[in-house]
């Protein structure tokens, strides 16, 4: 079945260390219609610190998700993990599209800890530089290993689909932010907060331009073995426990509970994530150009669903926090299929695959009532 453009629709795939996901969207006349999303745990030591380190099992998984939900053709884009890539603004002179490309990988260079013909470039064009009368350029600039790349790429080669792109996680969430949230981008410096299993990113994006990245080593495996070490438990049935008896909302429990108990052994940990965003508002708001604009958070990621999480992050913040509802809010469904309560539910944990596959249809959409249009992403490799 091939969308509006005659090809196949991409599929996104979101290759994490706690769980693999995959989503895809189709172009309709409308916009963008849902086809399917699926996940399911990765396997075993098949992924360490971020990087694939047993292509085999990761594309059995792979398959393994194409069967078991609907998926239409065989194009993949995949995305290569925060904490793998080397990010960097920078200010450079306004210049035409091939000498800019030498330009940023001149600049890029300087900070790889390999050499440049070892790597993949990606960057974006913030905008103009306030006071330069237009002659400098805004530009993040990213770099991962070839690799971590070829890794990826291999993964995907041997589940029998076609590897289209890779690119930034950050990228792909900004993507699907962007599509949904454009309207709030005049009020708000929007900070996208995605949790995973072992690593936490944190984007800060305003007027729809990603203008800060970190990644943090927080994540629901760390929550995990301190309930294990509390409680004595395997790691299986430590998840368990934070899925089902965590409740951060602690005032609702006597404190002989179990759930007092077993909530009350992470919260140094909660308490160090909620810090370090903090810290990254604290460093926003240091910056000479700060606009002075209400601080919206969006909790995503796996590890966001954790019970009370997203009440304790506003109490602690003081600012506007909700759970990442960019799916439900951002693409169209068939309710023959789909009930808005299950996507609803599993919206936090699909925000980079859906921001992915929406790569192609972002650009030819920019003409829809959604999408504006934006600076495309130019990857270039190192040579």
């Amino acid at each position: 079945m091939a969308n509006l453009f005659g090809k196949s629709p991409v599929i996104g795939l979101d290759l994490g260390s706690g769980y693999i996901k995959i989503a895809q969207l189709k172009e309709t006349t409308k916009g963008l219609n849902l086809v399917n999303i699926g996940l399911l745990p990765t396997p075993k030591g098949a992924i360490e610190n971020a990087k694939i380190v047993n292509p085999e099992d990761i594309s059995e998984a792979i398959r393994t998700l194409l069967r078991m939900f609907s998926f239409i053709g065989k194009r993949v884009v995949a995305s290569v993990s925060g904490q793998l890539v080397t990010v960097r603004t920078l200010t450079v002179d306004k210049l035409p599209e091939t000498e800019l490309n030498e330009v940023v990988k001149w600049e890029i260079q300087k900070i790889l800890p390999y050499k440049l013909d070892e790597a993949s470039i990606d960057y974006q064009i913030l905008g103009v530089v306030p006071e330069t009368e237009g002659k400098k350029l805004s530009i993040i600039a990213a770099a991962a290993s070839l690799d971590i790349i070829n890794s990826i790429v291999s993964a995907i080669k041997l589940a029998k689909l076609e590897p289209v792109a890779i690119e930034i996680e950050s990228f792909a969430e900004l993507r699907l932010l962007d599509y949904t949230y454009s309207n709030k981008y005049s009020k708000n410096i929007i900070l996208l907060v995605n949790s995973g299993y072992s690593f936490t990113s944190i984007n800060i994006i305003e007027n729809g331009i990603l203008r800060f990245t970190r990644v943090i080593p927080f994540g629901g495996k760390s929550l995990i073995r301190v309930i294990q070490d509390t409680l004595k438990i395997n790691e299986k049935d430590a998840e368990t426990y934070l899925v089902t008896a965590c409740d951060l909302n602690l005032e609702k429990y006597s404190k002989d509970s179990d759930t007092f108990r077993i909530t009350e052994s992470i919260l140094p940990i909660i308490e160090e994530f909620a810090l370090e965003i903090r810290r990254s508002i604290t460093y926003y708001q240091g910056l000479p150009d700060f606009s002075g604009k209400d601080f919206l958070v969006i909790l995503g990621g796996g590890t966001s669903k954790i019970k009370g999480l997203n009440d304790y992050i506003n109490s602690y913040l003081k600012v506007e926090s909700i759970l990442d509802d960019l799916l439900i809010k951002g693409v169209e469904f068939n309710p023959k299929l789909f009930t808005e309560d299950y996507l609803r539910e599993m919206s936090p944990f699909f925000t980079v695959a859906v921001g992915l596959s929406m790569r192609e249809s972002f650009e030819k959409f920019e003409k829809t009532k959604k999408l504006a249009p934006k600076p495309k992403l130019i990857v270039k490799k190192g040579k």
